[in-house]
């Protein structure tokens, strides 16, 4: 084990070592779906509530450096904000109660990639491909909540909590990206490893689209070099 991470490292300080390094500034949206969408029931004295839990469109804004030249390690700060829309009917009445948490995360993604061109010969135009995981920690929750109408639960306010969630959320990441001069583009998935609610017996895990917008600054030995003068 010891070995095989003494490689994984001696690897990671060999492309650092010998490759440029970018710093990358970027913001974008994100569309949020629930691998198992979650429908619970809550025992009520008369009966019961189902709920639905479903994901709706997010944000994300943030930074990253990647070292090295066509092979790369990207490690990065985001703030991404997730929102759900949740539905909680009386199965007797047919009454359907909405709201909508807003979640507020700081995410910080590690991925290694390959670019399609030396950017060192070729500084105009690029294509990366990348993998790695991100780890998410939910900060707070923003949710106005619903006011129960009938009789078993009448003027009980009901809101999401921070509590309700995970402390740390992980997935595992995937995508690619278009380099474009000094501003770039990045679109992938992030597929849910770890619960998303700390409901006993919910397993539903959150995975995600996403599609960043940003601008870059590449360093070649220490200089800063525009991408017009980099071929």
């Amino acid at each position: 084990m010891k070995k095989v991470v003494f490689l994984v490292l001696m690897s990671l300080i060999t492309i650092v070592s010998f490759g440029q390094f970018d710093i990358r500034a970027s913001g974008g949206i994100n569309v949020l779906s629930l691998t198992n969408e979650h429908s619970g029931a809550t025992d009520l004295s008369t009966g019961s509530h189902s709920q639905e839990v479903h994901g709706r469109l997010g944000s994300d804004i943030g930074g990253s450096i990647s070292f090295g030249n066509r092979l790369f390690i990207q490690p990065g700060v985001y703030w991404s904000s997730f929102n759900l829309n949740v539905v909680t009917e009386n199965p007797s009445t047919l009454v359907k109660y909405e709201n909508s948490p807003k979640i507020n995360m700081i995410a910080i993604p590690l991925h290694v990639g390959i670019r399609f061109f030396d950017p060192a010969k070729q500084g105009l135009i690029n294509v990366r491909l990348f993998v790695g995981f991100t780890g998410s920690h939910v900060l707070s929750v923003k949710d106005d909540g619903f006011t129960y109408s009938d009789a078993s639960r009448k003027d009980q306010t009901v809101t999401h909590k921070k509590e309700d969630y995970k402390n740390m959320i992980t997935s595992f990441d995937f995508g690619m990206g278009v380099d474009l001069g000094p501003t770039f583009i990045d679109a992938g998935y992030k597929i849910g490893i770890s619960p998303l609610f700390n409901e006993p017996g919910n397993h539903t895990k959150a995975s995600l689209f996403y599609i960043n917008i940003g601008l870059k600054l590449s360093f070649f030995d220490g200089k800063s070099t525009s991408s017009s003068s980099s071929f």
